[in-house]
């Protein structure tokens, strides 16, 4: 499989990043339904009629690895905020469910065939993440508006630059085509390549090698591609590879404790599509959806490990937040590059106060600022990695310095302020995140936290001689601190998606 995103939805571009696949089961549905009016005749089938067709739905599978995970994530999400750690060598992108997905045109090589079968204006609708074995493995379920399978052609030509045919979308003036004899169809007469897209029934092409006649058949050369083409790092792994974290508090992604023997998983993100057909002609690609309208997103998921106390039950029973976090650790990209990290509180002026983890690590990065209107003087504290800073009832007594006052007495902090203006609540209406914190030595990385789920019901049963089990099923919410349902963070060696 080769893809590539597209500049407009539903307008083919070529693809050029190959993807290695273990299967693919992505199906085109060229339907037709029976007419059978009343009739003298026993026959219940008297002729048939065209139906709408698509989406072309389906999935692919292949192991996550750091580099080609991020082509789907960006179509799953919507685009990265992508930031340069290091040039030509780190690159950080994260996630979040945004309104407008990138639409993404795939190339998928027709068993041992020349040709291809091209989908394009896809939408990815699920992702699921699981462990096959020892390996993470990603089932992509895919949404494609329209597809190029063939077409055929409609007029005679004995040369010229010509080619009319039933249907160009999907063909872009990159592509080499085979004509395909006929009467024949492992003949090749043609190979073509294309100048021009006229129209949807036409074509300017290279000059013909041999006569076209009507109803020879039309497809997409497929690119040569070989081992060198693939840009793909180690595939990311379970038992040696990753790590699981549970938070149970309040704010739970500042509040995360130590790693927690989750011995299985799975992750889904699914996003909602809607396919809608409308009366915009008469040619084959008429038959396709016209629009493919995003709603909304889910995730669920479930992780499973043996009981050890009722803690996630009582956690059921009283429908209480917990957070997740999955990381997926790939090979070494970076080493001696350790920074701590820091956040920034705004004023209502130019001034700030700026707060920076004493510990230098990626873990700095957990850290996050609340500031919240007080009754009384100006305090700060520190539960986990949250800073809580209530400010003074006094408006004057918030200044940049008093405030990085509170602040730098904490334990593991360290702040210092610019300017002498005030900080207030309207300059700060949702929780300060932390970030550019770096380990000395940096691997490549694929995070997802949830920080507001809830356990769906499960019971841990007994079987005789074996440890009881629990097989955890979650449901992820949008938290309404930090204004969120799910985030995905990968780290590699790709700068844009």
């Amino acid at each position: 499989m080769i893809l590539k995103k597209e500049s407009t939805a539903g307008v083919a571009v070529t693809p050029d990043v190959p993807i290695e696949l273990l299967a693919e089961s992505v199906a085109v549905n060229w339907d037709f339904s029976a007419v059978s009016p009343i009739a003298g005749s026993r026959s219940k089938n008297i002729k048939t009629v065209a139906n709408q067709v698509g989406p072309f739905d389906g999935s692919v599978e292949l192991y996550c690895e750091p580099n080609s995970v991020g082509y789907f994530l960006v179509a799953l999400f919507g685009e990265d905020v992508a930031t340069t750690l290091e040039a030509a060598t780190v690159y950080q992108h994260d996630f979040e469910p945004l309104n407008t997905l990138q639409t993404l045109t795939m190339d998928i090589k027709v068993a041992g065939e020349s040709y291809i079968r091209r989908f394009f204006g896809v939408r990815i609708s699920k992702i699921t993440l699981s462990k096959d074995d020892n390996k993470i493995k990603m089932v992509v379920d895919i949404s494609a508006q329209r597809v190029f399978d063939c077409a055929r052609a409609t007029a005679v030509y004995a040369n010229g630059t010509v080619l009319d045919l039933d249907q160009s979308s999907g063909i872009t003036t990159s592509d080499t085509l085979l004509v395909l004899d006929e009467a024949n169809l492992d003949t090749v007469n043609n190979i073509l390549t294309v100048s021009a897209v006229v129209s949807e029934t036409r074509l300017t092409v290279s000059a013909l090698g041999a006569a076209v006649a009507v109803d020879d058949v039309i497809v997409i050369q497929a690119q040569t591609i070989d081992g060198d083409d693939y840009e793909i790092s180690k595939e990311f792994i379970w038992a040696g590879g990753a790590d699981v974290y549970i938070g149970t508090t309040e704010n739970p992604m500042q509040q995360l404790a130590a790693k927690t023997n989750v011995e299985d998983f799975e992750i889904v993100i699914e996003n909602e599509i809607e396919p809608r057909w409308s009366a915009t002609g008469v040619d084959v690609v008429d038959r396709m959806p016209a629009n493919m309208l995003l709603k909304g997103v889910s995730a669920t998921g479930k992780f499973t490990q043996f009981h050890t106390n009722p803690e996630f039950i009582d956690c059921l029973r009283s429908n209480e937040q917990i957070g997740l976090r999955f990381n997926f650790w790939g090979p070494s990209i970076s080493s001696d590059v350790a920074a701590a990290a820091s956040g920034t509180i705004e004023t209502d002026g130019v001034g700030t106060v700026s707060v920076t983890v004493d510990a230098a690590g990626e873990a700095g990065n957990d850290y996050a600022i609340i500031v919240e209107q007080g009754a009384a003087a100006l305090s700060a504290s520190l539960s986990g990695k949250l800073i809580t800073v209530t400010l003074a009832a006094i408006a004057g007594s918030n200044t940049t310095t008093l405030v990085a006052g509170v602040i730098d007495a904490l334990s593991g902090v360290s702040c210092v302020s610019a300017g002498a203006d005030l900080v207030t609540v309207v300059d700060n209406p949702d929780k300060i995140f932390f970030a550019a914190g770096r380990d000395a030595a940096e691997r490549s990385l694929l995070r997802f936290d949830f920080p507001n789920v809830r356990l769906n019901v499960f019971t841990p049963n007994l079987s005789a001689e074996e440890i009881v089990n629990e097989e955890i099923p979650f449901t992820a919410y949008r938290d309404s601190n930090d204004e969120r349902e799910v985030f995905c963070r990968l780290r590699n060696a790709i700068a844009t998606y």
